[in-house]
């Protein structure tokens, strides 16, 4: 019992620093995925690599599909890929930087997107094909994918 509650501990430090750093909506919800990941038995097969994958991808995973599924699809992505991550975890470069294990988690990331994305066309159906999109702010100039060309024109 004290060995759960001290990987528990350790789990929850590894990744608290990203988490606190996020806004209050999105702090709470992967505070829900830590802890249903904490209560899953398939944690003793790999006892660093699901927490050290959701550190390095918490910040752009979307937070609409239930927290049970991201933790299904973090063990799926696990069971394919445990190889390369334990390779790369272990690695001298992971010493140095360990934020080279992001490139390798990005078809976890995908398949959170995919299956919020299915989930989104699930419920336009629903919404007799109406179609509602949300933006958030400030955004990112390069992360938006359209180019604000008014500002260009009336510089002419």
């Amino acid at each position: 019992m004290f060995e759960e509650r001290t990987i528990g501990v350790l789990h929850k430090r590894i990744i608290s620093t990203v988490i606190t750093r996020m806004d209050e909506r999105r702090a709470a919800y992967f505070g829900r995925v830590v802890d249903r990941l904490e209560q899953d038995l398939r944690t003793d097969l790999y006892p660093n690599l699901p927490i050290l994958v959701l550190k390095e991808t918490v910040e752009v995973l979307p937070t609409y599909l239930d927290p049970g599924i991201v933790v299904n699809h973090l063990f799926q992505f696990l069971n394919t890929d445990k190889d390369i991550l334990t390779r790369v975890i272990h690695g001298a470069q992971y010493t140095a930087d360990n934020t080279v294990l992001a490139p390798y988690c990005a078809s976890f990331v995908e398949n959170i997107i995919r299956d919020t994305l299915s989930s989104v066309d699930a419920t336009e159906e629903d919404n007799n094909g109406r179609t509602e999109y949300h933006l958030a702010w400030p955004i990112a100039p390069d992360d938006f994918p359209y180019a604000d060309t008014e500002n260009e024109e009336d510089k002419d």
